[in-house]
């Protein structure tokens, strides 16, 4: 007796548009997918159509929905932030997992603009200054230090990094950017930044530790003052790339109080340690704003860029430090309090059901009550 072999009818330019929008060739993707080139070919080309457990696998490697492949056609798709990315001059290929981040803050940001538009009080959005590359990096980031209202004696008496930043990260989103945390490949993306349907986001790598978020932040902050998105992997390979890390290095050292701490000239990392650790950032944006100030050598700079492109990547926050958190905690720290506030505030109005908050959030409705508690704490603790 012949076997039926049970296949479910997709169209093939919709299995084409969920491989192309993941980046991948067509090679990659028979390889992800355990599956020959030929049919691969065959399905592309509806020449045959895949089976359940097929399809099943083509949903989970391309990171869709498996409703999306049953689509009668390919869905439209928005643009990717500007890549500002280089390798020895030329923009790398996006991996899969940094295409899959930024969809994600994509959701994110088209579920906040949807709600905004029911209720525009549930979220005050600062209107942001406007600034170009002509302007000076250094007189832009002392207005936008004084606009943030902190000083630097509040920033010295941070205890940790991770205290430094959710400080800095509450306080862009009290001004109504939503910053959240993806998980990107170390070597592909720092972060990116969104500014389209009326809503702002930046996203950092949640895989840098939190000195190196900070700066993240702030140069992502850049992006948004110069009015464009970006994916950036911070190098000064253009002039705009060169602006965003001027700013957010004079953002977050200011010069006056560098002076203040640092000793006249320094070739020591000790030095640069301590003013690190002070500062709260990286220590190459210590030794860079040194250098700056010629107060030690460009090549303690190079030295210390060299020696941390791992230390900023030191951390896995999805890993041994996350096991046994709960969920509310992890979700809070995946999305920050600026959606979270959004989404529970839109449930307190009865703008959305119970299961819609649960599908924005990721998150079970038996730990919302923990979320709200853990909002308000960051907010009495940060804001």
């Amino acid at each position: 007796m012949a076997t039926v072999r049970a296949t479910i009818p997709v169209k093939a330019d919709v299995i084409t548009w969920a491989r192309e929008s993941l980046g991948l060739t067509k090679e990659e993707a028979a390889e992800s997918l355990k599956v020959s080139l030929e049919l691969l070919n065959a399905w592309e080309s509806g020449r045959t159509e895949p089976r359940v457990g097929e399809l099943r696998r083509l949903a989970r490697v391309y990171k869709r929905p498996l409703s999306v492949l049953l689509l009668p056609e390919r869905p439209p798709t928005r643009p990717i932030p500007e890549d500002f990315r280089t390798i020895e001059g030329r923009p790398p290929k996006m991996l899969p997992q940094t295409l899959v981040a930024i969809r994600e803050a994509q959701r994110i940001q088209e579920i906040a603009a949807e709600l905004l538009e029911y209720d525009p009080t549930l979220l005050i959005v600062d209107v942001l200054g406007r600034y170009n590359i002509e302007d000076s990096a250094i007189d832009s980031a002392a207005v936008e230090r004084a606009n943030f209202g902190v000083t630097v004696e509040t920033q010295l008496r941070w205890r940790t990094s991770n205290e430094a930043f959710n400080f800095w990260r509450t306080r862009l989103q009290l001004r109504g950017i939503l910053t959240i945390a993806e998980q990107m490949p170390r070597e592909d993306c720092r972060g990116f930044s969104l500014k389209d349907l009326g809503m702002v986001l930046i996203a950092v790598n949640s895989r840098e530790v939190d000195q190196a978020k900070n700066f993240t932040l702030f140069h992502e902050y850049a992006h948004l003052l110069l009015d464009r998105h970006a994916v950036c992997l911070e190098q000064d390979t253009n002039p705009i790339e060169r602006w965003c890390n001027e700013f957010a290095a004079c953002f977050l050292v200011p010069e006056r109080a560098l002076k203040a701490l640092a000793p006249p000239w320094t070739d020591s990392t000790q030095d640069v340690e301590f003013l690190a650790r002070r500062f709260r950032v990286s220590r190459h944006v210590i030794a860079i704003r040194l250098a700056e100030f010629d107060l030690a050598a460009r090549e303690l700079y190079e030295q210390i860029k060299a020696e941390d492109n791992d230390r900023d990547f030191a951390k896995d926050p999805l890993g041994e430090d996350f096991k046994g958190r709960p969920q509310a905690a992890v979700r809070l720290t995946a999305l920050g309090i600026g959606f979270a506030r959004l989404v529970i505030g839109a449930l307190d109005k009865s703008l959305i059901s119970h299961t819609d908050a649960s599908d924005f959030l990721s998150l079970n409705t038996d730990h919302f009550r923990d979320l709200r508690n853990r909002i308000g704490s960051a907010l009495s603790n940060y804001a």
